[in-house]
């Protein structure tokens, strides 16, 4: 019988932005590679391929996508291609890089003349404007667990909406009977929604209706009946960014 094996995510536990003179390091590590098809690739190894990556200056920073296509399916990252971005310090200084971002490591990757960089962020920074969206590192649950990484910010009104990204591994095994399967270990991008609440804590947003408007309290009737007046639907970002807008009025 086939067996998946799913990995979750891993967040960096401290997340900085990058260069000097501002006061960044990069980090670097050993080459190790592996991109041949037939190499068993497991959560471990998979955190080094990325490393890999980063440190090897015989790949140039466009082969990352063809390599991973070509052993994978599905990609660790947002985009498939380098995005000239923006990290704003909270000086107000802005400082431009092509970036990307990869969702299973919760971090930017910097194209550099000299290989790939890891972008680091330090108390220094206020964000990062990557694709036309702003990202910040904020602390917020995940499961039983509490995690601190990036998530995009939504919306900036009285009850903030984030977006984080995550990213799951499965790995295809082959059947009991021997064959190999013909299936390539994958990537998976998942979304999941948070708003922070007049504390400044953050709360996942449930997928069920009657937990999605336990939400607004002693509010969740008059947005109920603004969410049913208006047809709009509990599980679509576009209309929960309405409903929230409309919850901060109140």
């Amino acid at each position: 019988m086939k067996k998946i094996f799913i990995f979750f995510l891993t967040l960096c536990p401290c997340i900085g932005y990058t260069q000097p003179p501002v006061g960044a390091e990069f980090i670097d590590s050993n080459p190790f590679n592996i991109i041949d098809r037939e190499i068993s690739v497991d959560y471990s190894s998979l955190n080094n391929l990325f490393d890999a990556f980063r440190n090897n200056q015989n790949i140039e920073a466009n082969q990352i996508f063809s390599l991973f296509q070509n052993r994978f399916e599905g990609s660790p990252f947002l985009l498939q291609e380098w995005k000239n971005s923006s990290v704003i310090l909270k000086s107000g200084e802005k400082i431009n890089y092509d970036l990307l971002y990869n969702v299973f490591k919760n971090e930017f990757w910097i194209k550099k003349e000299e290989g790939i960089k890891l972008l680091l962020f330090t108390e220094d920074v206020d964000h990062v404007e990557f694709d036309n969206k702003k990202f910040v590192r904020k602390t917020y649950p995940l499961g039983k667990d509490i995690k601190e990484g990036l998530l995009q910010i939504i919306t900036n009104d009285k009850y903030p909406l984030f977006k984080l990204y995550t990213c799951i591994f499965l790995r295809e095994e082959a059947e009991s009977t021997g064959y190999e399967s013909k299936k390539r270990d994958k990537f998976q991008i998942r979304e999941q929604l948070y708003y922070q609440d007049k504390k400044g804590h953050l709360y996942s947003i449930s997928t069920k209706k009657d937990d999605f408007f336990k939400i607004f309290g002693d509010k969740s009737s008059i947005v109920g009946a603004y969410c049913k007046i208006n047809k709009l639907k509990y599980r679509k970002e576009e209309d929960i960014i309405k409903l929230f807008h409309y919850y901060s009025t109140l």
